[in-house]
């Protein structure tokens, strides 16, 4: 049976600077802006609300003016079988 590999997203409040890259770039729809209370103040930072939407595409990540996102594989069991099926098919062509 085959896994779809899932991807958790973290965004950085304390590096947020709510400049909405990551919502106006994200195909999936995983991220939107909300005003939080954070540190004894009120804050508007960028919020992972769909989760599973994440397909690992990596724009947010790489195009967040403030380095503020981080996008890992969650299962990563199937990454390892990725890169070995890789090193494999590499070996034998």
């Amino acid at each position: 049976m085959f896994k779809m590999l899932k991807f958790e997203v973290i965004v950085d409040w304390d590096k947020c600077r709510a400049s909405k890259v990551c919502v106006n770039l994200c195909p999936t729809y995983v991220f939107s802006l909300r005003k939080i209370h954070w540190k004894n103040s009120e804050k508007i930072v960028s919020v992972v609300v769909n989760p599973n939407n994440c397909v690992g595409c990596m724009g947010c990540a790489s195009l967040c003016p403030s380095n503020a996102i981080t996008v890992k594989p969650k299962n990563l069991e199937i990454v390892k079988i990725i890169k070995h099926s890789k090193a494999i098919t590499e070996f034998f062509s």
